[in-house]
């Protein structure tokens, strides 16, 4: 199919998808400026389709139509009303009192302050006991992702059940398992929307493995944004939604020429060139929206990030084993100690880079143009980068073959 050739690119992975998902989302965000009733919407995407089976002999046509008709049916799903919610329902109920009974525990164990606040954010998703002044502290470093239950939190808990249950011998029955842990802890965590989102991304991932295929590519990023579109289209509107794609898509187009800038000999080395790659891929991708919503640069993300991060897998380490040491009260009651101490220090240090000279500039406002000419700059630069590798490896390997 042209839309094919035309997006394929190295760096890409031949991503399919993506002119599918990009003719998705432009549709969900021009709705509202087309207004068109439901039955308009259905109107059109009927006459497409009956269009695109008639000429379905000619590739090009049949390209541009096929993202017509994805386009419409953006449209076409968000003009629908969203489905209520009910907060009575006996399953939220049950995970409420789950959440509830797991708080306590915490509480039970002498967890307390500003500490038990992080935990439980980090961890159950309730972020009602943080206080103002951690809060701040957490944005003005660049740490606030923490505290919101992400795709951080359930990679570390996902790496955790797959050395608990080995995926070697029955990986589909394994796969079945380890999603429906992830999903169980989505549903007593509440469902927030961010957890949900994360979940939606592990459970992609993990089916994309199953087919021996890379498991996370921009053409599973795009597949997993069409999953929650489809089910909630109105979700792109959604802050964190908008920053935890942005964050991934960065990862995967500048996290590997970063990486191969140095090649530290030392494992150890190897490891924190790793976290730095990492953490500026992200950050790059996050920047500018992050300026355009909280009107804020924070100057020492890479020094909060590279701290944070360990620490906060540690945390999460060490909640699992809290509940795991229940039938050995007092080996719990000292793990209870030490999440104390780890969540105390975190705070601290949390606190300490916040509270550095120029830790953050503030009032800078972007508009909505300015924040779309980063980003097609920032793609730009991305495409230019994959190209000159490509090139390069291409050069390498017919220099290759004539040394043969």
């Amino acid at each position: 199919m042209y839309c094919h050739y035309m997006f394929r690119t190295n760096w890409m992975d031949s991503a399919p998808l993506l002119p599918i998902a990009l003719a998705w989302v432009l549709g969900i965000i021009l709705s509202p400026v087309i207004s068109l009733s439901f039955p308009l919407w259905l109107c059109l995407e009927g006459a497409v389709l009956v269009v695109l089976m008639v000429i379905k002999r000619k590739p090009l046509l049949s390209s541009f139509l096929l993202l017509i008709a994805v386009f419409l049916f953006g449209g076409l799903r968000t003009s629908l009303p969203p489905a209520p919610r009910s907060q009575d329902d006996a399953l939220y109920r049950t995970a409420q009192e789950w959440r509830d009974r797991m708080l306590g525990e915490y509480q039970r164990l002498g967890l307390q302050g500003d500490p038990l606040a992080v935990v439980s954010a980090m961890t159950l998703g309730d972020k009602s006991q943080l206080s103002r002044e951690v809060r701040q502290d957490y944005s003005v470093s660049s740490a606030a992702h923490v505290l919101a239950l992400s795709g951080l939190h359930l990679s570390i808990l996902y790496g955790i059940l797959l050395l608990v249950f080995p995926h070697r011998r029955y990986p589909l029955v394994t796969q079945l398992v380890l999603l429906s842990t992830i999903w169980s802890y989505v549903l007593i965590v509440g469902m927030a929307p961010s957890i949900v989102r994360a979940a939606t991304m592990v459970s992609v991932c993990s089916l994309a493995s199953l087919g021996h295929r890379k498991s996370l590519s921009i053409n599973t990023l795009s597949f997993a944004a069409l999953v929650m579109l489809t089910v909630d289209p109105l979700s792109l509107r959604d802050a964190g939604f908008q920053m935890s794609f942005l964050a991934v898509l960065s990862i995967l187009l500048f996290y590997q020429p970063l990486h191969q800038l140095l090649h530290p000999c030392h494992p150890l080395l190897q490891w924190l060139w790793g976290m730095v790659s990492v953490t500026v891929a992200a950050q790059v991708g996050m920047i500018p929206i992050v300026m355009y919503y909280f009107h804020r640069f924070s100057c020492y993300f890479l020094l909060a990030n590279m701290v944070i991060v360990p620490v906060a897998t540690l945390i999460i380490y060490l909640s699992l084993l809290l509940f795991l040491t229940a039938p050995c009260p007092m080996l719990q009651l000292w793990v209870a100690k030490a999440l104390q101490g780890v969540s105390d220090w975190m705070n601290a240090t949390v606190s300490g880079v916040a509270g550095l000279p120029h830790a953050s500039i503030e009032g800078i406002h972007l508009t909505l143009p300015q924040l779309i000419l980063l980003y097609v700059f920032l793609l730009s630069t991305a495409v230019w980068i994959h190209r000159k590798a490509s090139v390069a490896d291409e050069s390498r390997l017919e220099t290759s073959k004539f040394l043969r």
